[in-house]
């Protein structure tokens, strides 16, 4: 059978002494703060955290249904502004007044 220690195509431990920031972080569980932001865990509520949502294709009916549910003006970031994400639309069977719509409320288009 094909577990984590077995598994060829597995990505290597993390060595904590070589991998340094910014263009490597190790954290086993997911749990650590990079860069020292939290040290000894203490207040890391306070320590700044991102989510970048996109999509990538056509913005027509068959999704724009989705995006309005979405972007409902009712998901706000902690600052109080709604949420935003990057459209990565295609040529092909988009609805490009649909995509104006997108863009007129503030999200990101870029082709």
């Amino acid at each position: 059978a094909c577990d984590i220690d077995t598994d060829p195509n597995r990505a290597p431990a993390c060595d904590k002494t070589i991998c340094k920031l910014p263009d490597c972080f190790c954290s086993e569980d997911g749990s650590e703060v990079p860069g020292d932001l939290c040290p000894e865990n203490d207040k890391c509520e306070r320590v700044p955290q991102m989510v970048m949502i996109t999509f990538d294709d056509a913005i027509n009916n068959n999704n724009i249904d989705l995006y309005q549910e979405i972007f409902n003006k009712q998901r706000r970031n902690p600052n109080g502004c709604d949420i935003k994400a990057t459209f990565f639309v295609s040529h092909k069977y988009t609805n490009y007044s649909a995509v104006e719509d997108m863009h007129r409320l503030g999200h990101e288009i870029a082709a």
